[in-house]
């Protein structure tokens, strides 16, 4: 069902369902919700160790196709050396010693509570994504990204391109309908991508070798029918799993947004009412409608029809590159003041 925001004549402040706000109380929203997710992630997941990776340093050869290859498995990125890095600075540490026994065992109950954060972070990451990539996916189809070929080699959905993580999703409900592939560009915020990179270089494999001690001693997080190997095929390329290799739910999304709006605009709004929101901000950027209804996985007509209705612009409709896409990303990465760059500034070399 469309839904109606009553917005000002500047454009800058809305009414959304009885709730006023403006885009800059949203956008510093979203930049609150991201430094609490990355204290969390630094705190609960490695556990304040001061682990940093230049992102604009990372190379990806993007046209390799080789199962469960991604940017983490480029040599020139030195994928063994990070989760080396992070279990050396643990063991400098007494959150870290927690981890083992006086008798050199492993202690199972500090790893199921490391898993519980785990779980929590992987939530919190999926309405990450969906507030701040762009033009926000659907809940379903954000939830099928791979972030390594697939072991039947199918594509995977994260690469960096250029100075930045982003998300690259074949999949949308447009496509479905139309049975035509126009696959969407998305680009993470400098902040979120810069953990992203974290979490896939050096917290993945501790993350397994934590999943296999629990394995040996019989005590999976939640009960599954599935055998080890089978959770850990899962593991290898699916992004949005819990700790035990368990696809989350969109449904478990929406509810992590709708707790954080609850707390900061007193109303739950989850990841359909997110989209009603993004889509009217992108709207204000007349030269770039006919990218945000691509963006955003609809048509042009869908886009007036039921996102975002203020005062009945159409999109209109023009070749859409992957060039676009990502300056669109980060144009509203700077509406929403998630990058401090003037979006007149175009000095990536963008290159496909």
């Amino acid at each position: 069902m469309p839904s109606f925001i009553s917005l000002d004549a500047e454009g800058l402040n809305f009414e959304f369902e009885g709730i006023q706000l403006s885009v800059a109380s949203y956008g510093a929203f979203i930049k609150e919700e991201i430094r609490k997710w990355s204290t969390f992630f630094k705190e609960k997941i490695l556990l304040g160790a001061d682990l940093r990776i230049d992102v604009k340093q990372l190379t990806d050869n993007r046209s390799d196709k080789s199962p469960l290859f991604n940017f983490t498995k480029d040599s020139t990125n030195r994928p063994a050396h990070w989760s080396t890095v992070l279990m050396t600075k643990w063991a400098q540490t007494e959150l870290g010693n927690e981890f083992v026994c006086d008798d050199n065992t492993w202690n199972i109950g500090r790893i199921k509570n490391w898993a519980t954060d785990y779980n929590r972070y992987k939530k919190w990451t999926g309405a990450i994504f969906e507030w701040s990539l762009g033009m926000p996916a659907r809940g379903e189809e954000m939830m099928t990204i791979r972030h390594a070929n697939g072991v039947n080699s199918e594509s995977r959905n994260i690469y960096k391109i250029n100075e930045r993580i982003c998300v690259f999703l074949g999949y949308n409900k447009t496509n479905n309908i139309t049975n035509q592939q126009k696959p969407i560009l998305r680009v993470m915020p400098p902040a979120v991508g810069e953990i992203i990179a974290v979490e896939l270089m050096a917290v993945q494999s501790i993350h397994h070798l934590f999943l296999t001690i629990l394995h040996q001693h019989h005590n999976l997080i939640h009960p599954t029918t599935q055998r080890p190997a089978e959770i850990n095929q899962s593991l290898l390329s699916n992004y949005f799993t819990n700790f035990d290799g368990q696809k989350i739910q969109a449904s478990a999304i929406s509810l992590v947004m709708q707790s954080a709006t609850k707390e900061t605009f007193k109303k739950k709004m989850g990841l359909a009412d997110n989209r009603q929101i993004m889509c009217l901000f992108g709207k204000k950027m007349a030269e770039r409608k006919n990218m945000i209804a691509a963006q955003a996985g609809h048509s042009a007509l869908t886009s007036h029809t039921t996102y975002g209705n203020d005062d009945g612009h159409i999109p209109e409709l023009s070749h859409m590159t992957l060039q676009e896409f990502y300056f669109l990303s980060q144009e509203i990465h700077i509406l929403l003041g998630l990058d401090e760059r003037n979006p007149t500034e175009r000095y990536f070399s963008f290159c496909c």
